[in-house]
């Protein structure tokens, strides 16, 4: 990252998230109205947390190298942030914050 950048960026950071929205395939795996007490749908939950506190404080998670500066650059210009989450348990997860920062879109990869 550009060092002078970088103190820019502790001013913007946190991200805000506006309201947080999940898609149906996310909820599906929460357990949105069905036992959402499950051992599985407990792990999942967690894990989408982490996901999303990472893209909160700009840890974009496994993006290319240039998707991640292309997002710090978004970042400063108050345009719309993607970050991407891969892990061997669970599907890809996108998270994506919109430029005016109203709301944030957590999603499998496979549902864009």
């Amino acid at each position: 990252m550009d060092q002078e950048k970088k103190p820019v960026l502790n001013n913007i950071l946190p991200l805000k998230l506006g309201k947080v929205t999940v898609s149906q395939g996310v909820a599906f795996d929460i357990g949105v109205g069905r036992n959402e007490f499950e051992p599985q749908h407990i792990e999942f939950k967690k894990y989408i947390l982490r996901c999303l506190e990472r893209h909160r404080h700009g840890d974009w998670g496994d993006v290319a190298e240039e998707d991640a500066d292309r997002n710090i650059q978004d970042l400063l210009d108050n345009e719309r942030i993607m970050s991407a989450y891969e892990s061997k348990d669970y599907e890809k997860v996108w998270i994506i914050t919109e430029r005016d920062r109203s709301y944030t879109t957590i999603m499998f990869a496979s549902e864009y």
